[in-house]
């Protein structure tokens, strides 16, 4: 994900706000069971040891995607040794991204000389470099490729955003004003943000009050941009119209954090479920899942449902699995059993 941070020079990650484009389900997740969807057989360059290894490890991320250190450790170890592997490079990367290890990222597609990357690949530097908070160098790519495509709305928001949290708010304002161009009212609004923010450092109070109240318009979900339209009306002596704002940044984070809770609860309970299915504990699995639906977003609770229809087909409850499954069924298709 990608944050808003209250000082462009400030270098203390803990005062990033997330961007509402880049929330949803965590994208280690997604990455890795694609990577290891697509994963290719083994073959004779890596040697028996390290080939069962490899397996090992995508077994387990298959079942329980997270980071594991000492996965992470030998897959390194692996590509260092065979850097040419079929697929290795992309387990690696997956691993890597579930452990949150930009800057190991980063030096692997360093690998690849600079004349050799397309623009895409370039792109997807810099946005290694932002997850990195390695914002001047993500800069030195993002700029010229706006530069060359100024109608190109992603380089020219990977410009924006990186030279803005690099320290240069006000270099940042061309990027993000071509950025917004024929982008929808809900793509408009993280641009908005940064240009709010830099309109308020250089002092331009009114144009910065203008540029997040269009912000919290089109994104009032955006904790970030509340706070940031709080400060741009304190600045214009708006005290009541400040703490209105700072009371609904408020409110979004506290909710935000009660999901946050309820997350960590749900994907305990879910490794918990995962080992009971496995050990053919049935019963047991069947009650962590009955516990984890009311808690389960609706989209997961389809899914919930059906791990719970095969829990209760294996323990020998047919008539109860197939109630889940239908529940499951209505679910997923939005309808009603």
């Amino acid at each position: 994900m990608m944050f808003v941070r209250s000082d462009p020079a400030a270098s203390d990650r803990t005062r990033w706000r997330r961007l509402p484009c880049f929330q949803g389900r965590p994208v280690a997740r997604v990455v890795l069971l694609s990577v290891l969807a697509a994963a290719t057989p083994a073959a004779a360059e890596l040697g028996a040891t390290d080939r069962a290894r490899l397996e090992e490890i995508r077994a387990g991320f298959t079942r329980n995607p997270g980071c594991r250190i000492a996965d992470r450790l030998d897959l390194l170890r692996m590509l260092e040794r065979e850097p040419a592997f079929p697929s290795l490079q992309e387990t690696v990367e997956a691993v890597l991204v579930a452990c949150e290890d930009f800057d190991g990222l980063v030096e692997i597609r360093l690998r690849k000389p600079e004349a050799e990357r397309s623009p895409q690949e370039r792109l997807d530097l810099v946005k290694l470099y932002a997850r990195a908070a390695r914002f001047e160098e993500g800069a030195r790519i993002a700029r010229p490729l706006a530069d060359e495509n100024p109608e190109d709305s992603e380089a020219n928001w990977l410009a924006g955003y990186t030279t803005f949290h690099g320290g240069e708010p006000g270099q940042a304002v061309p990027y993000l004003e071509r950025s917004v161009v024929g982008k929808s009212e809900e793509g408009v609004a993280d641009p908005l943000v940064l240009l709010g923010l830099a309109a308020l450092y250089d002092d331009r109070g009114e144009e910065a009050t203008r540029l997040l109240e269009r912000a919290v318009a089109v994104a009032p979900g955006s904790g970030g941009a509340w706070s940031a339209l709080a400060r741009a009306r304190a600045s214009s002596g708006d005290a009541v119209g400040a703490e209105s704002a700072a009371q609904q940044a408020r409110d979004i984070h506290t909710a935000r954090r009660a999901q946050i809770k309820d997350r960590v609860w749900l994907n305990s309970r879910s490794h918990d479920a995962s080992q009971a299915l496995a050990e053919r504990r049935f019963d047991a699995a069947a009650e962590i899942l009955r516990e984890m639906l009311p808690v389960a977003a609706p989209g997961e609770r389809g899914r919930l449902l059906e791990a719970l229809a095969t829990a209760y087909d294996r323990s020998g409850r047919a008539d109860l699995a197939d109630a889940a499954r239908a529940e499951a069924q209505a679910d997923l298709s939005g309808g009603t059993p």
